[in-house]
């Protein structure tokens, strides 16, 4: 028979894993959820590059400048993927984000063909629900909340 401490302290307990905002290690992950991102090719400098040309008649030192090119993430995209590790932290669901720009041109092709993401950024759960372009936080908390509940559900 439970006494009454012991139902108080098992409420306290159930209270602080549903608000507690680290995720600790001992607890498991309720589901994964995929939020797909796509970087832009960005101009970051240019470089110099000093070729010899040594198989000339005269032995010219060229200089050729390339330009230097890096992916960056957009800052709304930047946002949203801090947002959605933040939300996803406190309801504690595992979050993986994949940039398409990084990924070979098979996967992407295979996330274009199989899962229709043609816009960015998008987030995929488990279940097959998805959420894309413009992100609220209203509205991934909502949708994370509900994916949440549904996992919930499956462990009770």
């Amino acid at each position: 028979m439970r006494t009454r401490t012991h139902l108080t302290s098992m409420l306290t307990l159930q209270r602080i894993l549903d608000t507690s905002v680290l995720f600790p290690s001992w607890r498991k992950a309720l589901a994964k959820v995929i939020l797909y991102v796509k970087s832009v090719k960005t101009l970051v400098g240019t470089k110099e590059i000093f070729r010899s040309r040594i198989w000339a008649r005269d032995s010219r030192v060229a200089v050729e400048t390339i330009a230097d090119h890096k992916l960056v993430l957009p800052d709304d995209q930047r946002r949203t993927v801090m947002m959605v590790n933040a939300i996803c932290r406190r309801l504690f669901l595992e979050v993986e984000v994949v940039d398409i720009a990084r990924e070979n041109a098979l996967k992407r092709i295979v996330l274009w063909r199989r899962y229709e993401i043609m816009t960015f950024p998008t987030l995929l759960a488990n279940t097959g629900q998805r959420l894309q372009g413009q992100m609220t936080e209203e509205k991934v908390d909502s949708f994370l909340s509900q994916i949440a509940k549904q996992e919930k559900k499956k462990y009770l």
